[in-house]
């Protein structure tokens, strides 16, 4: 209903016209569940901001010393050797 242009939008004639609009006597009655408590939403947002400030770079350790280094048995390579 919603649209970037415009152009394309509802106007305030068309909305008053809609049958949502027009019929609401006959919607359903039941209304959703909300799970909008107070303390649920502020800790999901602290949880989501807490996510998005953590610091997030990788602890970067010289190659020898990883696992798959350590089983190859990586030399250096010296002048002697080419």
């Amino acid at each position: 209903m919603l649209h970037v242009d415009p152009h394309q939008r509802l106007t305030a004639a068309l909305v008053l016209r809609h049958p949502w609009i027009v019929h609401w006597d006959q919607l359903p009655q039941y209304q959703l569940n909300r799970q909008d408590a107070p303390h649920l939403v502020k800790g999901a947002m602290a949880a989501t901001y807490s996510a998005l400030n953590r610091n997030q770079s990788p602890v970067l350790e010289p190659v020898g010393r990883s696992t798959l280094a350590q089983r190859r048995g990586i030399k250096k390579i010296t002048s002697t050797a080419l």
